[in-house]
Order: C-alpha cells, then structure tokens, then sequence
C-alpha cells in the first residue's frame, strides 16, 4: 500500500510540474508578456469607411455606421477559396479583425457589406470572382424604397507564415437625391402636381464595384411633398417663407459615364420641365482644385440636394441652380446632352 501510495504521489507531482512548466514557457503567457501580438494567428482583416469633410480631413465611421460584412476570398487565380460573414455587436468594436485562416499566398478579397436581403442581394457562394455582384431588389425596373445603405471594398493581400494584418477601405454605393421645386415669386407648390423620376443602369454592380449591364432602372421618390423653408415657418407662406415641393430619391452607386437622368414632368399636361444628365450637374458642386476625380466626388458624397427654380408657369428657369447649398449660375440651358 505504501508503494503504491508514493508511486501515486510521484505521477501527481510529474504531472503538475507538466502543467506548471507548459504555463511558465508558453510563449502566450501573459505572466511572462503583457504584449500578447505572439498569440493571433492567420490573417487578420481590418475595415474602414473613411467619411471626408470639405478640407479633405477624414474620419473612420465603419464603427457607428456598417452593421454586417460579407467577405469573399479568391486565390491568385480568381477561384474562390472562402467566405466569411459577421454582423452585430463585434463590428461596433474598434478592434475588431475579422481573422482568416489562409495558407502562405496572395489573395484577393471582394466586400459587400450592408446586405440585408431586402434592398439587395448578394451570392452566398461563388465559384470565380466575378460571381460576387450584388443586385438591387426591385419590381421590373421600378425601384421607390428606401435602400439599406450598401459598402463595397476589396484589396489584394500577401498571406506569410506569421500573423499578418491588412485593411479594406469601404465605398458606399447607396445615395440620397433630394429634388426641391421652389416658384421665384415664392407661391406655394404642391408635389401632387409633379411626376419626378431618375433613370440609370446601375442596378447590377460586379465584383469591382462597376455595374453590370442590367437594363434600365426608373427610380421614383420614396416620398414627396411640400415643406415651408425660410420666414416664421407658418404654412399659410408668411412674410419671407416659401412653400415647396419635394421629393426623395434613394439609389445604387453613382458612377462616372453612366447616363444618368433626372426628369420632371407637370402632371397637368405632362409637359417636361427638367430633362437633365444628372451625373454633370452634380459636378458642378466639386470645388476647383479639389484634385477630386470625378468618381471620388461621387463617392465621397453619399447625400444631394438639388433646388430649382420655376416661373409663374411652372417651368424651369435655367439661370441658376442650388446644389448642396451652393447657387450655381448656368451660362446655358444644358450641361451634356
């Protein structure tokens, strides 16, 4: 009994001098280094969504803003490798990282992120790259809702043996257009009275951002009406106050030589009153010597509005323009064609 009693004792003394030692040698032990970088492993992916002010400064939102991230991995040959998807609490982390585990190697990554299944729908799985486009959800070509805003971002990554962290700058794709109808003398104008559209190829964006051709898509307000601007804020149109029209447009990516129109028509007669490219006047509002192309100012801007100005008539008077709170004066009727 004595002899197994020490024999059992020595095993238990072994085995704790085992667990003590794998603890004293480990080398992700915090008793032995506060810094614990030597314990991630893969890949680690960070994203940002970079919002700029009018000076250029930019500030990360991907935080407060982005809800959930599909990320689709490609090898260097475009053949999808994996996909990964996070949504919720862990995005509102600053330091969160989305971790892979991926052998040595390049890869590429495609991101959507904002997928919510309702406003656009995106590939659960791919075979090759350009299987990961996201489309817009709508009826025939007729889209009138409030999208879910939409990010995209992808990168070009080298995967080594140690851990290695890289990022995935974000673009928002969804827009906000704001069409106000203001009559120069200030007489009140009822949206009821107006049929206001945009029409534009972009419900189909592929895998590098670009629409797809898909046919053309008639977007309408998702809400329109009249709003008192200016004066004591009284509906009757007091002394310095206005009555306009109004209406809201929500959309897919804005994107450099797509032919995008806004259209009015009086619902009286149906006669058009405005008939413009939509993409040229908005780049009317680029300051000179932003150094902007004109894809960044697109998507540097996710919100516009536009303010026209109408004779007793009720048609467009093409001397000026408010883009975004700045008065455009027009030299001619038309910008493009």
């Amino acid at each position: 009994m004595k002899g197994n009693a020490r024999h059992t004792n020595s095993l238990t003394a072994w085995l704790l001098m085992c667990i003590l030692s794998a603890g004293l040698f480990s080398s992700c032990s915090a008793l032995i280094d506060e810094d614990l970088s030597g314990c991630l492993y893969g890949t680690g992916v960070r994203f940002e969504y970079l919002i700029y002010d009018d000076d250029g400064g930019a500030a990360d939102a991907f935080p407060t803003s982005v809800d959930r991230v599909m990320l689709h991995i490609f090898d260097d040959g475009g053949k999808h490798v994996a996909t990964r998807t996070e949504e919720g609490k862990a995005l509102r982390d600053p330091q969160w990282r989305m971790t892979l585990d991926l052998d040595p190697g390049t890869y590429h990554l495609v991101a959507w992120a904002g997928l919510d299944g309702v406003s656009f729908r995106g590939q659960p799985s791919c075979v090759y790259k350009e299987d990961a486009c996201v489309e817009l959800n709508c009826e025939g070509n007729l889209s009138q809702e409030i999208l879910h805003p939409l990010w995209h971002g992808a990168a070009d990554i080298t995967v080594e043996k140690e851990y290695t962290e890289h990022t995935v700058s974000l673009v928002k794709d969804t827009r906000r257009i704001r069409i106000v109808l203001q009559q120069i003398d200030d007489e009140p104008l009822d949206a009821a009275d107006f049929r206001f559209s945009i029409t534009d190829d972009n419900s189909l964006l592929g895998h590098d951002n670009l629409p797809v051709p898909n046919g053309l898509l008639t977007y309408r307000p998702y809400a329109d009406g009249s709003q008192v601007v200016g004066g004591d804020g009284e509906i009757d149109n007091g002394p310095g106050s206005a009555t306009v029209a109004y209406a809201e447009f929500s959309t897919s990516r804005l994107v450099e030589g797509n032919r995008t129109r806004l259209r009015i028509d009086r619902d009286s007669d149906g006669e058009t009153i405005v008939d413009i490219p939509l993409l040229d006047y908005l780049l009317l509002r680029r300051a000179e010597g932003s150094g902007l192309t004109d894809q960044q100012f697109f998507d540097r801007n996710d919100a516009y509005t536009l303010v026209f100005f109408l004779d007793d008539g009720l048609s467009w008077l093409k001397t000026q323009i408010i883009i975004n709170g700045w008065v455009i004066r027009l030299n001619s009727g038309t910008i493009g064609d």
